[in-house]
């Protein structure tokens, strides 16, 4: 609820950038993009929201928590528990490819504590608009399952959303789940749809662009272990990644999907963004399949298909070691 004071505030700049909120399901692309987070806008860190997918959510919470220490984040913003299951009750995991504590088996070997438990989203969310103002815009990062998107979009509000960002489908690629669908969403693709038919702009990052993207295996080894050994975890987690991607995929290093899609939402000029509109297919046959359809800059939605890929590598490799705030360059 919003307080009387609110009522008085001034509007902001235009050229103040949104708020940022970002949704993770707590793996190890996961921990890159949000340690990457930290370096290039952790002044727009307004809050993040957990999600099943890689792993449970509660174990989600714990590695976001765990992945923002590590970036230097003191105190940590909000993080929130959503969803622990799709829309059907979908809730499988993803430990056979980012380990049983999500992050590859890092967190055996670098413990490090959680806060004594985690608020809801509805209780996180409600109390951004009275800390913020109610002229305070946002946009999401959606790198786990959609399945917290259509509870956001409806606690703030759709006018105060900008835009979402989701990492997401497989349009002409194959899947990763199955033959036609992508995990993310595979697990949840009811609220996938429900996106996508909203009034929010939507921005798709799907495996195409991300399997064009291949963090080496030297790039990993060649990343700094950072003040006082705190990247050590992110190497560690991204090590383990990458061999499973050799087993997997025959590659030496990983692709890092979530890395790009913030990366998408930094820096959108970066990218080759088709506009087209993009469904989800909901039969047992096709199930999480999307699809695109008006590909001639008259659809809805934009997606990610490629990009200035040189500039996203370099970002990915070293762009983002560095200390000072602010966005990417």
């Amino acid at each position: 609820m919003l307080s009387r004071s609110d009522a008085a505030e001034p509007v902001p700049s235009e050229k103040k950038p949104p708020l940022l909120i970002i949704d993770s399901d707590g793996g190890v692309d996961d921990m890159l993009a949000l340690t990457m987070a930290a370096s290039l806008c952790r002044d727009r860190l307004a809050a993040l929201t957990a999600v099943f997918g890689n792993v449970g959510v509660a174990q989600a919470a714990s590695n976001i928590a765990y992945s923002l220490r590590l970036a230097g984040i003191s105190p940590l913003p909000p993080i929130a528990l959503g969803a622990a299951s799709g829309s059907c009750g979908f809730s499988r995991g993803a430990q056979d490819v980012h380990g049983e504590d999500g992050l590859g088996g890092a967190r055996r070997v670098f413990a490090g504590e959680d806060p004594p438990e985690f608020p809801t989203l509805d209780t996180v969310v409600e109390r951004l608009l009275p800390m913020h103002g109610r002229h305070a815009r946002f946009e999401i990062l959606a790198i786990g399952p959609a399945s917290n998107a259509p509870r956001l979009v409806e606690l703030l509000g759709p006018s105060r959303i900008v835009r979402i960002v989701t990492m997401g489908g497989s349009l002409l690629d194959r899947g990763n789940i199955t033959e036609v669908a992508e995990f993310n969403a595979h697990a949840d693709p009811e609220a996938l749809r429900s996106v996508l038919a909203g009034t929010v702009p939507v921005t798709l990052v799907p495996l195409d662009i991300c399997r064009k993207v291949v963090l080496s295996r030297a790039a990993i080894e060649a990343l700094p272990p950072g003040p006082d050994g705190r990247l050590e975890p992110l190497k560690a987690a991204l090590r383990a990644y990458a061999a499973g991607y050799r087993r997997w995929e025959g590659i030496e290093g990983c692709f890092p999907h979530d890395a790009i899609a913030l990366l998408v939402l930094l820096r959108p000029d970066r990218f080759h963004i088709v506009r087209c509109d993009v469904d989800v297919d909901l039969t047992p046959e096709r199930y999480g399949m999307t699809r695109a359809m008006r590909m001639d800059d008259g659809g809805r939605h934009g997606v990610a298909f490629g990009g200035d890929l040189k500039w996203v590598r370099g970002m990915i490799e070293r762009g983002w070691l560095r200390d000072a705030a602010g966005s990417a360059t």
